[in-house]
């Protein structure tokens, strides 16, 4: 009988918790005006928020929202097994944001997406050299009950 009750209970919380209807944030407005401005973009540097939807239109990201742990990793032993050693990742990494940093120097993004609060790879003083914020959407995260605040910058004088 408690086994039955416990059962039921998870049934009856995960269609209240997990309700599919939770992952139809693309009807929204905010959603909706983040994906224009994706489907208007060939290169850019994206927020993680995006990221699924860039992978949709065939973009490569350029944050999957899992990118700062490859920078932010302590140092471990070398073991052949576990793959490069720490050095070699570091300096890659330290290469990839050295690289997106020059990029944006030389306005090669059409579109650079920002999240407030969320250290990004890039720091909103070089973005502000360079890019002009054309708008701020606020979007809905509902599995995570959040809102993220995403900003779009364009370069400066297009």
């Amino acid at each position: 009988m408690a086994f039955a009750l416990l059962l039921n209970n998870l049934l009856l919380l995960d269609g209240i918790l997990l309700h599919p209807s939770f992952l139809h944030q693309r009807d929204s407005v905010g959603w909706a005006n983040l994906y224009k401005y994706i489907r208007d973009s060939h290169r850019l540097v994206n927020s993680p928020v995006i990221a699924s939807p860039l992978i949709e239109a065939g973009i490569l990201p350029t944050d999957s929202g899992q990118t700062e742990y490859f920078y932010n990793i302590q140092p471990y032993s070398e073991n052949i097994l576990l793959g490069p050693d720490y050095e070699t990742i570091r300096a890659r990494g330290i290469d990839y944001l050295y690289s997106i940093q020059a990029d944006v120097k030389d306005h090669k993004f059409d579109k650079i997406f920002t999240t407030e609060g969320y250290d990004n790879l890039i720091t909103i003083t070089l973005v502000s050299q360079y890019y002009t914020q054309v708008d701020t959407i606020t979007v809905d995260m509902p599995q995570a009950h959040q809102t993220w605040v995403i900003g779009i910058w364009e370069p400066i004088g297009k």
